[in-house]
């Protein structure tokens, strides 16, 4: 698979993705090749193509498709979507929201002794 491939597709650091590519070459092919630091920054191109546009305010921010989802799993729980200064983003996982609620019972209660200044 070529490296270009190999860097939409998986989340390895451009460091693994070249040692993949050039293990097994023979030193001659290896002389012909571009250098590691320009090899790595294709392979970050690559990535940065297919990343949504910068907002210009976070009225204009859309999480959406794989930008809202992590390790298979949706993690914006909710966007109100409202005017910049009302916004309202919450991120989670459903997983860690379950987590979380059965973890309330059993959790007892601290009180810390601030020390006065």
């Amino acid at each position: 698979m070529q490296i270009k491939t190999r860097a939409k597709i998986t989340k390895y650091a451009p460091a693994q993705l070249f040692l993949e590519a050039i293990t097994g070459l023979s030193k001659s092919f290896l002389k012909e090749l571009p250098k590691e630091k320009s090899i790595k920054k294709t392979i970050q191109n690559q990535r940065t193509q297919s990343f949504p546009i910068v907002p210009e305010n976070l009225t204009d921010l859309k999480i959406e498709g794989e930008w809202s989802i992590y390790e298979n799993e949706t993690f914006l729980l909710f966007d109100n979507h409202s005017e910049e200064n009302e916004r309202v983003i919450i991120f989670g996982s459903r997983s860690n929201l379950k987590l979380l609620a059965n973890s309330i019972p059993s959790m007892q209660m601290v009180t810390l002794d601030w020390p006065e200044k």
